[in-house]
């Protein structure tokens, strides 16, 4: 039997603080005209799949950084669709990169230190 799965953001949409770990180079779409898969970690430390994003098309204000924390309100994904526990949808909208990106100095303990 598999354990149960804990710790994840809940399935309704809420605001969430996430850590920007991973953007993929975008990728053209005929549904959504560009994706970007961005994958971060939030403040309690789990992983999350956003999950489309037109990057590219947002306004410039909206774009972030890796390794920047953002505020985006987000929800479970449709399990039909997707069923990965990690994925949630992002409300392209109300995307806002919190301050800058975390350095690269002294060997990446600015970023640990921010988990």
């Amino acid at each position: 039997m598999r354990p149960k799965i804990t710790g994840y953001p809940t399935l309704e949409l809420h605001e969430e603080q996430i850590l920007i770990v991973v953007k993929t180079y975008p990728r053209p779409s005929f549904k959504y005209r560009e994706l970007v898969c961005t994958a971060g970690i939030t403040e309690n430390g789990k992983w999350v799949r956003l999950y489309p994003i037109n990057y590219r098309y947002l306004n410039y204000n909206k774009w972030y950084k890796k390794y920047q924390w953002i505020k985006v309100k987000i929800e479970k994904t449709n399990i039909k669709n997707d069923f990965r526990v990690d994925s949630y949808r992002p409300v392209e909208s109300t995307i806002q990169a919190i301050g800058e990106s975390l350095s690269t100095n002294k060997q990446w303990i600015d970023r640990k230190n921010s988990l």
